[in-house]
């Protein structure tokens, strides 16, 4: 079961198509945060009457930094909302006053039409078909139009539950005697087959069904022809409805207009009451006439104006008091008492981190994937457009590393990384264990595992973990001279160097991500300084086997000087 509702709720963008609310605000024109402040109190208010919309829109327009009065927050749209609260406006679908109609008998009638009589020929009585109308019979078109009358006619208005006549009580008035003549001659007896009931007398079928007058709902005959360009859109005759807001005169000639929704004790409604206010109240497209049909688009200003402001400010403080108790919500704040309190809408936390997500997704005008590098900056590198590129491969690409969606906007957050991914080496031996150093390029990481067997040569004692180990006994020990590097045991492994810098850095004016890799892994302390405070957590991460520490964190270089501890000889 949905939520329980009040007559004369509505929504947000019901209300947006009246005026009550609007799409801009007061302290800001910037899209992102104008959709996120109306889209997230529209969330908070979900439905409600027109007033308290009207004024939540008028804190939300303010700002944060509102401060109103109930006198500050009269304006056109909480009168107009003041007036929608009268419950004389309603949103629903009705016809369409601003299609064209025909002219041509416009009206809403019940047409009535006698069924068909015949001839029980077994008990030579007269009987009826209760759905076949009297218009079928033969001869029908040779009678007189006075008895045509009597066998199709028009009842003004749409409620069949007192029109649908009992055919005896019709064809017992004097008038229709004519019509009953008729009958008789044509189907040669006099003798009508009645049922007589408890409580009731009428004329019934041959299966001693109730037969009453076949009635059915008519809005008149078109104007229109089949030549004529408006054929079949007629605004009266072919239902050309709208939904929108409106207004219901009580009748034709009437300027007091209908109550659609009342407020009081009582008037709690089921979820979806409020989808049609006027199908609530049995107005609708094929009972109510255009000319009783106001838009109120049409009147809602010269209304809101002529609205008496102390009914504005009444309304006003009804709905800032519920407000600040909304479902258990506080949505207002209020400092002061009295007329001279002011108010602001209570819910502003939002604020600081859309405003940096704004700044993170607009920043210095960079679009993703946008590359940069000083090498190719000095050298005049731009594109078509005339910005700034890095062809060299060496530079830095502008990445979204994380998106998000706030009422209807992308919220991202980028970062500065490598183009080209930037690696180091490192030599590992048995059982996957990793030696702790560390190489620029592979082939420097290649030369150090050569040296290693050349190395052992000069121990007085060394080992390899070769399969097909040969010892020599005249020395002793392993023949290690003729073992190369791959066969020692030792493989190449990459390491990623993961480097990143914050949106708003300028990598024009910066060192290459080759560069700053060096200067990371590689530099002097200095170096190793700078660009640690020039990235984001930089690390040096396993692409490969994994490990137990996986990867190596880069921190600022410690310093010592080996010389404070050299002495001079005298």
């Amino acid at each position: 079961m949905g939520k329980a509702e009040r007559e004369g709720w509505n929504t947000w963008n019901r209300y947006l198509e009246a005026g009550v609310v609007e799409n801009t605000l007061l302290w800001t024109d910037d899209p992102i945060m104008v959709d996120n402040t109306i889209g997230r109190i529209a969330n908070k208010l979900g439905k409600c009457w027109p007033i308290d919309a009207a004024v939540a829109y008028t804190l939300a327009t303010h700002g944060e930094n509102a401060a109103l009065t109930w006198k500050d927050m009269v304006n056109q749209n909480t009168r107009m909302a003041a007036v929608m609260m009268t419950g004389k406006v309603g949103y629903g679908n009705l016809p369409n006053p601003v299609a064209e109609s025909c002219g041509h008998d416009e009206v809403i009638v019940t047409e009535c039409l006698v069924p068909k009589p015949k001839l029980d020929e077994i008990e030579g009585t007269i009987v009826w078909e209760r759905y076949e109308p009297i218009t079928d019979m033969e001869g029908y078109n040779e009678l007189p139009e006075h008895i045509k009358k009597l066998c199709m006619f028009r009842v003004e208005g749409h409620d069949l539950g007192d029109r649908r006549l009992d055919l005896l009580k019709y064809l017992s008035r004097p008038e229709c005697a004519p019509l009953l003549a008729w009958i008789t001659v044509t189907l040669g007896s006099d003798k009508f087959k009645v049922n007589i009931g408890r409580q009731t007398v009428y004329m019934c079928s041959m299966e001693n069904y109730r037969v009453s007058l076949i009635n059915s709902s008519s809005k008149g005959q078109c104007g229109f022809d089949k030549d004529n360009p408006n054929y079949g859109s007629c605004a009266h005759h072919d239902d050309i409805t709208k939904e929108d807001w409106y207004m219901v005169k009580d009748g034709v000639d009437s300027d007091t207009m209908r109550n659609i929704w009342y407020r009081g004790k009582g008037r709690v409604v089921h979820n979806g009451w409020n989808h049609d206010q006027f199908a609530r109240r049995d107005i609708r497209h094929y009972n109510t006439p255009i000319s009783r049909i106001v838009p109120f688009n049409r009147v809602k200003r010269s209304l809101a104006q002529s609205i008496p402001e102390d009914v504005v400010i009444q309304e006003i403080k009804g709905s800032l008091q519920r407000m600040r108790s909304w479902d258990g919500r506080r949505l207002v704040s209020k400092t002061g008492i009295g007329k001279k309190a002011t108010h602001t809408w209570y819910d502003w936390s939002w604020l600081v981190e859309i405003a940096s997500w704004i700044q993170d997704t607009h920043s210095k005008n960079r679009k993703e994937n946008d590359t940069a590098c000083q090498t190719c900056y000095s050298a005049g590198e731009v594109d078509e457009a005339e910005n700034s590129v890095c062809r060299c491969g060496d530079g830095w690409k502008y990445v979204k590393h994380s998106s998000n969606h706030s009422y209807g906007h992308e919220i991202a957050k980028f970062e500065w990384r490598p183009i080209v991914d930037q690696k180091i080496y490192v030599l590992i031996g048995a059982q996957s264990n990793e030696l702790p150093w560390l190489f620029n390029t592979k082939e420097q990481a290649a030369q150090v595992r050569g040296f290693i067997p050349q190395l052992l040569t000069k121990m007085p004692i060394g080992s390899v973990t070769k399969k097909d180990r040969v010892w020599d006994l005249s020395t002793g020990a392993d023949v290690i001279s003729d073992v190369n590097g791959s066969d020692i045991g030792l493989r190449l492994r990459s390491r990623a160097v993961e480097m990143r810098m914050k949106w708003d850095e300028d990598p024009e004016n910066l060192p290459t991500a080759v560069q700053l890799k060096n200067m990371l892994v590689f530099g002097n302390p200095s170096q190793v300084n700078e660009a640690v405070k020039l990235c984001k957590n930089p690390r040096i991460v396993s692409t490969g086997l994994t490990y137990v520490d996986s990867s190596i964190r880069v921190e600022e270089l410690k310093t010592i000087s080996s010389g404070d501890n050299i002495m001079e000889s005298v």
